[in-house]
C-alpha cells in the first residue's frame, strides 16, 4: 500500500512538504522533502532579541514497525536519518546584526510510542503517547560574520502526545511536546 502526502505550513513557518511512504506487513517506510521558511527569534540576555527569516530544506527517510497488542491498542517502533541544508540568513534587531552562513547537518532519531484508535459512528479518534531520541552526527559548525564559530550537537529526550480525529476524508490533529514545539492540523485526505 503506497501513499503520497503533499502539504503547506503558513504563520511561522511558511513552506511545503510531500511525503511518500510505502507498508510492507508490520513495517512502514517513506521519505520525506520539506523545503521552508521559520520566522526564528534569538532570546539573548545582553543583546536583545534578534530575528531572521531561516530558508531551510529537509530530506528525511523513516523506518517504524507496529505492533497490534489488542482491539485499538497498538505500538510504534522506528528510526529516521535526516539532512537538513540552511541557506545564508541575517539576524537583525538586537544589539549586533550578524550574517550567518548556510550551513548544513545529519540527524538521527529513534522512537516508540503507544498508541488507542477508537472507532465509531462520528469517525476514528486517535491517542498517540511516544518517546523520541534525537541526535546529530559529524560536524556541525555555523559560522557568524566570519569570525565566530558555533558547533551545534543535539542530545535530547522528547516525549509527545497527539489527538487525531477523522471523519470521511476530514481530519484534525493536535501535536504536542516537551520542546513546545506545538502543531494543529486541519485537512483532507484522498484515498486512491
Amino acid at each position: 500500500k503506497y501513499g503520497i502526502t503533499i502539504g503547506k505550513s503558513t504563520g511561522v513557518s511558511e513552506g511545503g512538504f510531500i511525503n511518500i511512504d510505502y507498508d510492507i506487513g508490520d513495517m512502514h517506510i517513506g521519505i520525506t522533502y520539506i523545503n521552508n521558511k521559520v520566522k526564528g527569534h534569538n532570546k539573548t540576555k545582553w543583546y536583545g532579541t534578534g530575528y531572521a527569516d531561516i530558508d531551510y530544506s529537509t530530506i528525511l527517510t523513516f523506518t517504524e514497525y507496529r505492533h497490534q497488542f489488542d482491539n485499538g491498542l497498538f505500538n510504534r517502533s522506528g528510526a529516521t536519518l535526516g539532512y537538513t541544508t540552511v541557506k545564508d540568513f541575517e539576524e537583525h534587531g538586537s544589539q549586533y546584526d550578524v550574517h550567518v552562513k548556510s550551513f548544513s547537518m545529519n540527524t538521527a532519531s529513534v522512537f516508540t510510542d503507544i498508541n488507542y484508535l477508537h472507532k465509531s459512528v462520528f469517525g476514528k479518534t486517535l491517542f498517540t503517547a511516544g518517546v523520541d531520541y534525537f541526535n546529530t552526527f559529524d560536524d556541525n559548525r555555523t559560522t557568524f560574520e566570519d569570525v565566530l564559530k558555533y558547533d551545534y550537537k543535539r542530545d535530547e529526550i522528547v516525549t509527545n502526545f497527539t489527538l487525531s480525529h477523522r471523519y470521511k476524508f476530514l481530519y484534525f490533529t493536535a501535536k504536542l511536546n516537551s520542546n513546545n514545539m506545538n502543531s494543529y492540523e486541519l485537512g483532507f485526505r484522498i484515498n486512491l
